[in-house]
């Protein structure tokens, strides 16, 4: 007896094969998903540490803000305080070079020739206005100050005779602008304690 197998194995084995393949596929795509899942709660775990951090330097960024506008409003004072040192310090060399200019001034009058009737001090001018018996005495006293350490300059601004009223004699009236310099006066070593 011959035996007539009617079945096509080939194509059994095709359905085996595709539902195998259907399987595969089935699998591949729930570890896709999975491993999508996992990859997103990853990445949002990552986004959420990363939000919270950032949150954090934020708050300490305003920490520092108070402290840097704390130190701006240092700084101006300093600045404020060291001008007003720079000004005292100005003040001081100024008031130390009028006391030295006027002294080399007085210095140079030529004693019993020369009368002031007027000294003016400002900025860098000395004005003078006096009475000398002649010429030579104002001659004297410009030479004089042309000597001084602190005048630079000596100008004549007039000169003119004059009569006494009551007394047969002449005197120079005279005018004589100064340019001085300013130095700053000298450093007194501070003392050092014991």
């Amino acid at each position: 007896m011959i035996r007539i197998n009617l079945l096509p194995k080939r194509e059994l084995k095709k359905r085996e094969d595709v539902k195998k393949q259907l399987i595969l596929f089935a699998l591949i795509i729930i570890l896709v998903v999975i491993g999508s899942t996992y990859y997103h709660m990853f990445l949002s775990d990552g986004i959420n540490a990363l939000e919270n951090s950032k949150k954090q330097k934020e708050i300490e960024l305003k920490k520092y803000e108070e402290i840097v506008k704390k130190v701006n409003e240092m700084e101006k004072n300093i600045n404020s305080v060291r001008k007003r040192i720079e000004l005292i310090t100005n003040i001081s060399i100024y008031r130390s070079a009028v006391i030295r200019s006027l002294d080399q001034v007085i210095n140079a009058i030529p004693q019993n020739k020369i009368y002031l009737r007027q000294l003016t001090h400002s900025k860098e001018i000395i004005s003078l206005d006096g009475t000398a018996k002649d010429h030579d005495s104002v001659a004297e006293f410009m030479d004089k100050l042309k000597l001084q350490e602190d005048i630079k300059g000596v100008f004549l601004k007039n000169a003119a005779l004059k009569n006494i009223q009551g007394a047969e004699a002449e005197v120079v009236d005279f005018s004589i602008l100064c340019d001085t310099v300013y130095k700053a006066p000298p450093q007194v070593p501070a003392k050092k304690g014991k």
